[in-house]
């Protein structure tokens, strides 16, 4: 066997580990940083590292799991939501830019999205990220204007899960 060979090596509870005096040279795996565009496309369960600017950051909320908190990143280009976990919840401040390391891609309800667990980092950074503000879709709004109503339809969600809830025929007479 060369130096250069690799070796699998599978521990698992069962596995004892002696000590040996032989020297191993480890070397450390470095997670290149992606761009969010990279991270849409991969597959969930992918650690990645990223810099990215946060644009909002929503109030913690208590979940099934504990407590989360929605915060939206951009890297200029893209943008993704990130999910901060219990201890981390109201740590990332909008409009700053942070480097964040060992984060975990999923998809939730069809929309991929970033998960900052317990062991994730993130430090605060200089680089600045620029976002140039879409003007188009600001004036669009503020110009909009309702002329009347004919129909519409209310949409009640749950807190902890964002479901949709039916409302019965009856719930129509109260509105």
């Amino acid at each position: 066997m060369t130096p250069s060979d690799e070796i699998e090596l599978f521990i698992n509870r069962t596995s004892k580990i002696e000590y040996s005096p032989k020297k191993i040279d480890v070397k450390p795996i470095v997670i290149p940083d992606k761009t969010i565009y990279e991270i849409l496309a991969l597959v969930d369960g992918v650690v990645v590292n990223s810099k990215a600017k946060v644009l909002s950051a929503e109030l913690p909320r208590p979940v099934s799991r504990g407590l989360v908190q929605d915060v939206v990143l951009t890297d200029g280009q893209n943008s993704i939501d990130l999910s901060v976990w219990e201890e981390n919840t109201n740590k990332l401040e909008p409009l700053k830019c942070y480097s964040f390391d060992s984060h975990h891609t999923r998809r939730y309800r069809g929309t991929r999205m970033l998960t900052l667990s317990r062991q994730s980092t993130f430090t605060l950074t200089d680089n600045v990220i620029e976002v140039e503000p879409n003007d188009e879709m600001i004036d669009s709004v503020i110009d909009a204007k309702i002329v009347g109503v004919q129909n519409f339809c209310i949409h009640v969600n749950c807190i902890n899960c964002k479901n949709n809830l039916l409302l019965s025929d009856n719930f129509s007479h109260y509105v």
